[in-house]
C-alpha cells in the first residue's frame, strides 16, 4: 500500500501479459529493454537488447499485442538500451550499450528516421561517428539522457563498467548541441575511475531545478552525481544511497505521490 500526500493510494495489481502479448515467445538473454513510440503510431513499442542474440524489437498494437519487427542490426553483444528523441525531430532515437562481462565492444547510437512507408517499421541508422560519439574496446552496462546543462538538447552520460586493458573505468558525458552533434566534456570530479557502474537514475534530489544523476554499481559505492547546473557533475553521496553493494541499477519515480 502506497502513501501519498493525500492519505493512502488505492491498491493496484501487476499482471503478466507478456506471452499474451507477445514480448516472450522465445528464450532470450535479456539485459536490457527500452519502450518509446518508435512508429509514431501513439502506443509504445519495446526494444530488448540481448546478449549472444540480436536485438527484438516489438511494435505495439492498439489491442494491446504486438508485432515483432525487423530490429536494427546491433553488435549482439548488448548489455542495455536508452531511447530518446535527441535530435529533436519528434520521434525516439536509441543508444545501445555494448559489453558487459563477456566483451570489450563499440556502443552505438541509432538514429530513429521514421517508419517505412512499405512496412511502416521504424527505420533506424547509425550516426555513432557522425554525431561524434566516441567508440572504443570499452565494457558499458547502461546509459541516459538528460538536459543536465539547461539548454534545449538532450545530452548523454555512459557510465563504464570496465576499460578492455584492464585500467580504471571512463565514465563519459557528452552535451548534445543544436545541430545534432555531441562534445565530449570532462564528466567531473570525482566521476571519472568508478568501478562497474551501471544503469543510472535521472532526478532532483535537492530541488534546486536542475537534474543530477544517481549511478548504480556493482563492486563499489554506488554515487549520487550533484549537477551545478552547467552539466558539471561533482560526486556527493550520502551514506544512506551507498547500498545496497551489487546493484545493477536503479529508476526514480514519485512513487508516494507527494510531488
Amino acid at each position: 500500500m502506497l502513501m501519498g500526500c493525500g492519505g493512502t493510494l488505492p491498491p493496484f495489481d501487476l499482471v503478466d501479459v507478456a506471452l499474451e502479448a507477445g514480448v516472450q515467445d522465445r528464450f532470450r538473454r535479456n539485459r536490457g529493454a527500452a519502450g518509446a513510440d518508435f512508429d509514431g503510431d501513439g502506443d509504445v513499442d519495446l526494444f530488448l537488447s540481448n546478449t549472444h542474440d540480436a536485438a527484438s524489437l516489438f511494435l505495439n498494437r492498439s489491442d494491446g499485442s504486438s508485432d515483432e519487427a525487423v530490429a536494427p542490426l546491433t553488435t549482439e553483444h548488448d548489455t542495455a538500451a536508452s531511447a530518446a528523441d535527441y535530435d529533436g525531430d519528434g520521434d525516439p532515437d536509441l543508444y545501445v550499450s555494448c559489453g558487459g562481462w563477456e566483451y570489450g565492444c563499440d556502443d552505438i547510437l541509432l538514429r530513429n528516421d521514421g517508419p517505412d512507408p512499405d512496412s511502416n517499421a521504424p527505420v533506424f541508422v547509425d550516426v555513432t561517428d557522425e554525431v561524434a560519439i566516441r567508440r572504443g574496446d570499452r565494457a558499458s552496462f547502461g546509459a541516459v539522457w538528460a538536459a543536465l546543462d539547461g539548454d534545449l538538447w538532450l545530452d548523454l552520460y555512459v557510465p563504464a563498467k570496465t576499460a578492455a586493458d584492464g585500467s580504471n573505468p571512463i565514465d563519459l558525458l557528452f552535451m548534445g548541441r543544436a545541430d545534432g552533434g555531441f562534445d565530449e566534456v570532462d564528466a567531473g570530479p570525482g566521476v571519472i575511475g568508478m568501478h562497474d557502474a551501471f544503469q543510472p537514475a535521472v532526478f532532483d534530489p535537492d530541488q534546486d531545478g536542475d537534474l543530477d544523476l544517481f549511478v548504480a554499481s556493482y563492486l563499489d559505492e554506488n554515487r549520487l552525481l550533484i549537477n551545478d547546473g552547467t552539466g558539471l557533475l561533482t560526486a556527493a553521496t550520502p551514506d544512506l544511497l551507498l547500498m545496497p553493494e551489487g546493484a545493477f541499477g536503479a529508476v526514480s519515480e514519485d512513487f508516494n505521490a507527494d510531488g
